[in-house]
C-alpha cells in the first residue's frame, strides 16, 4: 500500500527501513521504574502462546508489575493453563457494558466474522475505564520478548513503536473520527502498546463530543463493512496522541518478528519480541 502515501510518506518508510539496518533505537536506557499493569485480550486461538508471553515480561525495562490482566470470554479455559500467582482474570462482559453482538458485522463466505475482531478492540481501550493504573501495557497474546524492551525513553515519554506495513483504511478512520489528518509517517500497530489512562478517556471524550453518542458507537458508526480491516486501537490511540499530547511521545523503530521467519535463528540479537500469529 505504499503507492497511497505518496512520496513524502515513502521517504518515511526508507527513513525506517535505514533506521532499523542501523538498529537505532534496538537498545534502551535505565530509568526510574514505574508501576504498571499488563492487559492481555485473549482468544482461545492464541492461548497456547500465552504462557511463553508471560514469562518473557521480565524483559520489559524500567516497571515494576502490578498486576497482569487476562481478559477472555472464556475464562475458565484460560485459568487452565496459567499458574502465574500475579494473574488476575476478567471476563469480557466485565470490560464493557455491551457484548460482541452489539455491533455485528455482515457474514462473508471468504472470511470470519469480525465482530470479535472489532470487540476486542474495544476491550483494550475500554480498560482504561476501570483500570487502577496510571498506565497500562497491551500486548498481543501470541508475542513474546527475547531482549529487553522498554515503553519509556530517558526522558519519560511514552514509547511507540513504528513499523513497515501501512494499511490506508486505519489512517481514514481516524480522520472520519476526529475530523483531522492522522500525523504518524509510520505505522503504529506493532502488537504491542502503552495506554494512558487519563489520556484515553481524554479520547473518549473527544469522540464522545464530536459525534454526540458513546466513544465505542462513534467507532462503530464510522466503520467500513466492506473493508476486512477497518479501524485500529493502536493506530488511533498513537496518532491521537502525536495530535494532542506531542511532547509525551517518543517513536522508535518495531524490532519485531513473525515465529515463522527464516533469517530468525541466526538473528534473534537483531529483534526484541517474536510473534507466533496463528494465521501463518
Amino acid at each position: 500500500m505504499l503507492q497511497q502515501r505518496g512520496p513524502w510518506k515513502y521517504t518515511h518508510f526508507l527513513m525506517l527501513k535505514l533506521a532499523k539496518s542501523l538498529k537505532i533505537g534496538l537498545n534502551f536506557p535505565y530509568i526510574t521504574p514505574k508501576n504498571i499493569d499488563i492487559v492481555y485480550v485473549v482468544h482461545q486461538k492464541d492461548s497456547g502462546a500465552l504462557n511463553r508471553s508471560i514469562n518473557s515480561l521480565n524483559l520489559i525495562k524500567n516497571i515494576k508489575i502490578n498486576n497482569i490482566f487476562i481478559i477472555s470470554n472464556n475464562v475458565a479455559h484460560i485459568r487452565t493453563l496459567i499458574k502465574d500467582h500475579r494473574v488476575i482474570f476478567i471476563d469480557e462482559i466485565d470490560v464493557v457494558d455491551f457484548s460482541i453482538d452489539h455491533y455485528p458485522y455482515p457474514l462473508e463466505s471468504a472470511l470470519p466474522n469480525r465482530s470479535g475482531w472489532l470487540f476486542q478492540q474495544f476491550l483494550k481501550l475500554g480498560w482504561s475505564i476501570q483500570s487502577e493504573s496510571e498506565n497500562y501495557i497491551v500486548i498481543d497474546a501470541d508475542t513474546y520478548f527475547i531482549k529487553p524492551i522498554s515503553f519509556f525513553d530517558h526522558r519519560d515519554r511514552f514509547i511507540f513503536f513504528g513499523v513497515e506495513e501501512w494499511w490506508p483504511p486505519y489512517f481514514a478512520a481516524f480522520n472520519l473520527l476526529f475530523n483531522e489528518r492522522p500525523p504518524a509517517l509510520w505505522s503504529r500497530v506493532a502488537h504491542m502498546m502503552i495506554f494512558n489512562k487519563k489520556n484515553v478517556l481524554r479520547m473518549f471524550a473527544e469522540l464522545e463530543s464530536i459525534h454526540q453518542v458513546p466513544w465505542h458507537e462513534a467507532i462503530a458508526k464510522t466503520r467500513s463493512l466492506s473493508s476486512h480491516a477497518c479501524f485500529s486501537e493502536y493506530e488511533t490511540y498513537a496518532n491521537w496522541m502525536l495530535l494532542r499530547n506531542p511532547k509525551q511521545c517518543s517513536v522508535r523503530p518495531s524490532y519485531n518478528t513473525n515465529a515463522n521467519n527464516p533469517k530468525l535463528n541466526n538473528n534473534c540479537k537483531n529483534f526484541n519480541s517474536i510473534s507466533s500469529h496463528s494465521y501463518l
